[in-house]
């Protein structure tokens, strides 16, 4: 209250009221994994004041893997009641993590076929628009089962799982000829033992042949008598291809031709006939021929006769016999002839001559 005995004196004064300094507490700066997007640590703010909210700037992000840390530092505060304190709790270092990814082994089952095999990795898991490629070992050429081993990545933002193995097989293959069994043609019975087919030829394994249902053997079949034959052929595989099927190839030895011609032969009427003989053309070396029969026909009278050739061909398997018949003549008595003294005549006795029929 003014007094009259004072004057009245107005004065004034500034007052500030600094920001107060907060604590800068960080957090995720161990615990950050690769995920393709810029990172950094959080920080919080704190001793702010009872109901008051405080965000923490944060400069620094970073995107990749790498092997030193990154630091980060804090720039500013939201609130402009705070600011942040001058000390080195501003900054800090932070790290991030390779990712892990996943792996996937699109083709484990393979055939033989002389080449080196090896399944493909696939990284599962990346972020968008990375790629990586996973380099395998264990690679193998022969039939059998195999294990594959991831060994690294390509790209140093990811690591490898725990688990980097996977088995996988090589199966036996088709074997194939490099020459296929042939029909030997034309073949004809000639008294020896003859190859029914070509030899065949393969690098996968051993051929095998046998005739009819015979045993199974490594030598070319071979056919003695006339006749039809069937010969079955198959590839045994070898450690890295499978048995072949069976294949079969029909033959025939065909019968040696021959004809048997009965040989001509005459006689005087009233005479005994004589041995009838044939002519064979065509048997092989030194064989025979069975069951032959000459017979002419019947009659005794002065003429010509059929001299029939027949012969058992059952007994002859090998042989296509072909026969021709001879000509037997019966001859009538034939005076011609000069004549011949026996006796000569002298005055006592008369002499004789004589001749005899053709």
């Amino acid at each position: 209250v003014s007094k009259p005995e004072y004057a009245d004196e107005i004065r004034s004064a500034t007052i500030t009221i600094e920001p107060k300094p907060v604590s800068v507490t960080w957090s995720k700066t161990d615990t950050l994994i690769y995920n393709g997007k810029e990172q950094k640590p959080e920080a919080t703010a704190g001793e702010l004041l009872k109901g008051d909210t405080c965000e923490i700037t944060v400069e620094g992000a970073q995107k990749n893997y790498s092997d030193t840390p990154y630091t980060a530092t804090a720039t500013g505060v939201s609130n402009p009641n705070y600011r942040l304190p001058e000390d080195a709790s501003v900054t800090t270092t932070f790290t991030i993590a390779k990712k892990k990814i996943g792996i996937s082994w699109p083709e484990t089952e393979f055939i033989y076929d002389g080449t080196a095999k090896l399944p493909t990795a696939t990284a599962t898991g990346l972020a968008e628009g990375d790629t990586c490629e996973i380099e395998v070992s264990g690679a193998a050429t022969d039939a059998g089962t195999y294990t594959a081993k991831a060994e690294k990545v390509s790209n140093s933002n990811y690591k490898l799982p725990e688990t980097v193995e996977t088995t996988y097989v090589i199966s036996k293959a088709a074997p194939e000829y490099t020459e296929v069994p042939e029909v030997k043609a034309n073949l004809v019975y000639d008294g020896t033992e003859q190859a029914l087919i070509t030899a065949g030829t393969t690098a996968d394994g051993i051929l095998m042949y046998k005739v009819g249902d015979g045993e199974w053997s490594t030598e070319i079949p071979a056919g003695l008598n006339a006749g039809d034959y069937t010969v079955s052929y198959k590839v045994i595989g070898d450690a890295n291809h499978n048995d072949s099927a069976e294949g079969t190839l029909n033959i025939t030895i065909a019968k040696a031709k021959v004809t048997v011609t009965a040989n001509n032969a005459e006689k005087h009427v009233n005479k005994a006939d004589p041995k009838l003989y044939d002519t064979i053309d065509g048997i092989v070396g030194m064989e025979q021929l069975k069951g032959i029969s000459l017979k002419r026909e019947a009659g005794e009278a002065v003429g010509r006769y059929a001299i029939n050739v027949t012969v058992d061909s059952d007994v002859n398997p090998n042989y296509d016999i072909t026969t021709v018949s001879g000509t037997f003549t019966i001859n009538d008595h034939d005076w011609s002839g000069e004549w011949k003294t026996v006796r000569e005549a002298t005055e006592t006795e008369n002499g004789k001559r004589e001749k005899s029929c053709a």
